[in-house]
């Protein structure tokens, strides 16, 4: 999950850099955040509400990759049984996208 708001002077999108997984937790270490527009320069502290999250698509992306060579290399030593390699990645995309709707639904 990736965090960003906008910038107020350009209008870009600013990368939040926190674990936080809810707005909650985000709130409690929104003071030690340092965000910085990298266009303008704009140094501003955001309100919780302006930030939101959205899938890190190149990372899901990677696991289905992965989930796939696993199944087809499996699929010879255990048959039917290997397939079960590209639900991983299935389980992380739909674990993701819950934590992503959570965050962006939950108001403070």
């Amino acid at each position: 999950m990736r965090l960003y708001t906008i910038c107020k002077g350009c209008s870009q999108d600013v990368g939040v850099y926190s674990s936080a997984k809810s707005r909650e937790e985000l709130q409690a270490n929104l003071e030690n955040l340092d965000i910085r527009c990298k266009h303008c320069g704009n140094k501003a502290q955001p309100h919780v509400k302006d930030i939101h999250a959205e899938l890190k698509l190149f990372y899901i992306l990677i696991a289905f990759l992965i989930g796939i060579i696993f199944s087809v290399l499996f699929w010879g030593i255990f048959g039917m049984v290997g397939t079960f390699f590209i639900l991983i990645p299935c389980i992380y995309w739909i674990y993701e996208f819950r934590l992503t709707h959570k965050f962006n639904i939950s108001s403070d």
